[in-house]
């Protein structure tokens, strides 16, 4: 079994740590469907951390805005803005392309940024 510590944001709420648990017969975008009620997922990577080898990524509802899910934060990247809808969950990258928990570290400047 593999556990992923991440953080979820949801509208209204402080960022909370959490922890994904996945065994063989799961799929962590099966679990983060039902944690944020999502049908499709959409991944969007966020920038590199401290050490430019692990960056992090928002798994978010894809047809959230089109469903018409409320608004939870807003997204500001690459001199572009814009808003989230719906929960979000915010998870580790390896270097190599894997999910992976988040670092003390990650966790503490994703829930600064995404604070209420």
């Amino acid at each position: 079994m593999k556990v992923y510590k991440c953080l979820k944001v949801e509208r209204n709420k402080t960022p909370e740590v959490i922890e994904i648990a996945v065994n063989k017969n799961d799929s962590l975008y099966a679990k983060v469907r039902k944690i944020i009620g999502a049908g499709l997922i959409e991944h969007v990577n966020l920038p590199y951390t401290d050490d430019n080898k692990r960056y992090s990524a928002i798994l978010l509802d894809e047809e959230g805005k089109l469903i018409n899910k409320e608004y939870c934060r807003d997204f500001i990247q690459w001199g572009s803005t814009d808003y989230i809808a719906g929960t979000f969950i915010v998870i580790g990258m390896g270097p190599d392309g894997e999910y992976t928990s988040l670092t003390e570290n990650e966790l503490k400047r994703w829930k600064y940024l995404w604070r209420l």
